[in-house]
């Protein structure tokens, strides 16, 4: 069976933080999450609680801009913690986001394309400058 890290970014909204947590929750899976220094109001004994089933690792919390090169700094951390244990695929995602499928579906996705990359790159059908 496939093992998932869903390496996580987030700095507020934490009731829609634990739904995506809640939907990740799953034994395939292990959730890496990193939580903005500048975040004072997060409770990470709380957060901890709502995972039974995934692991869930807390990155040492510093500093994020977004758009700044801070974020790919926290990317790089994710991945240097992550890539000590063995995964198959590695999703980057951030606190505001939910799953549109159940896990059941992603598992089985991944399940049945083993081995394939998908990364889409969308072309913008005419610049405006």
């Amino acid at each position: 069976m496939n093992k998932h890290a869903y390496l996580i970014v987030a700095h507020t909204n934490w009731a829609q933080l634990k739904l995506l947590l809640g939907q990740l929750d799953h034994d395939t899976n292990d959730i890496y999450l990193h939580i903005n220094i500048k975040s004072i109001d997060f409770n990470a004994a709380d957060t901890k609680n709502s995972v039974k089933n995934a692991g869930l690792f807390l990155l040492d919390r510093r500093e994020v801009r977004w758009g700044f090169y801070s974020l790919t700094e926290i990317a790089l951390d994710f991945l240097e913690t992550a890539t000590n244990r063995n995964y198959n695929y590695y999703h980057f995602l951030t606190g505001s986001d939910l799953l549109i499928k159940s896990n059941k579906f992603v598992v089985d996705f991944f399940e049945t394309h083993g081995g394939h990359e998908f990364v889409e790159r969308v072309y913008p059908l005419s610049f405006n400058w």
